[in-house]
């Protein structure tokens, strides 16, 4: 015998509704099984097994059907935003904090943060040590045990940055973009990044254009622009370490942050000798 799966099911009277709140929504990938018939592609899924007393059992639930998330303040306010209605507040059960959702036809099924140990497959456990590695490499330099995209003994981004004086990165030779209009341009990309970690939308207002705007500094304009740029990577390097449920375009949005960092860390040695880095030694 063997068990491929498991098959959950949702009782209403708007299946329609339903199906499109959770296709539209939700997100969940599906196939058509015929005729409009969708069949929904859960998260990954762990099975639990209750004794048959305690209030919800008293109260008619004999299986139950529960969405896990890894924010969950983050979580109910997309879910508010984009029309789902949220029962009441955010309670803390021990296990985990819930909160109970109200779907199309009267259906009801709780969305929690757990607090326990899960069973559940996470597969971007194999990656989120690479991801940090390689982030952590190009703002601050590569660890001594081993170095993947800089060389040995390179100070990394941040600390090329503070070699810098304000008049070398206001210069712009052939009429380039300066140093300063890179680094508030990544800064902002950051800024973004960071955003969307706290459960925001920053895509639909991001104006890529203007942070490209900032040419020239002072050297306390540049002092601050350092500063920010710092915050903001430290930020995202934290937000990256923290559970989330990592679907494609989360993860190849968050290795492009790496790769768009390491690529502005090469333009700006291409503009200022002074922020090079060391040559390969072996």
């Amino acid at each position: 015998m063997s068990i491929i799966g498991a098959h959950a099911l949702f009782y209403t009277p708007e299946p329609e509704a339903l199906r499109a709140m959770l296709r539209d929504v939700f997100g969940f990938e599906h196939v058509d099984a015929g005729d409009g018939w969708l069949i929904f592609r859960l998260p990954p899924a762990e099975l639990g097994v209750h004794p048959a007393d305690g209030p919800a059992f008293k109260g008619g639930i004999r299986h139950q059907l529960t969405f896990m998330c890894d924010d969950i303040h983050a979580t109910v306010r997309d879910l508010r935003a984009k029309g789902v209605t949220v029962k009441g507040e955010l309670k803390d059960e021990g296990f985990g904090v819930t909160v109970m959702l109200e779907l199309p036809g009267g259906v009801e099924a709780m969305v929690y943060e757990p607090r326990h140990p899960t069973a559940i497959e996470r597969p971007e456990s194999s990656f989120l040590p690479a991801l940090t590695t390689l982030l952590s490499e190009v703002v601050n330099g590569p660890s001594a045990d081993a170095a993947y995209l800089l060389n040995a003994g390179d100070r990394g981004l941040l600390a090329s940055l503070d070699a810098l004086s304000a008049n070398t990165a206001s210069a712009r030779p052939n009429g380039r973009s300066s140093v300063a209009a890179h680094v508030d341009h990544v800064r902002y990309g950051l800024e973004l990044m960071n955003r969307w970690a706290r459960g925001e939308d920053p895509w639909s207002d991001a104006n890529w254009s203007a942070s490209w705007s900032r040419q020239q500094v002072t050297e306390d304009e540049w002092r601050e622009l350092r500063r920010a740029l710092g915050n903001q990577a430290r930020a995202w390097l934290e937000a990256v370490k923290r559970p989330r449920a990592w679907d494609e375009q989360a993860a190849t949005g968050a290795f492009g942050s790496m790769a768009h960092l390491a690529y502005h860390l090469g333009a700006i040695r291409q503009l200022a000798q002074q922020a090079a880095g060391p040559r390969e030694t072996s």
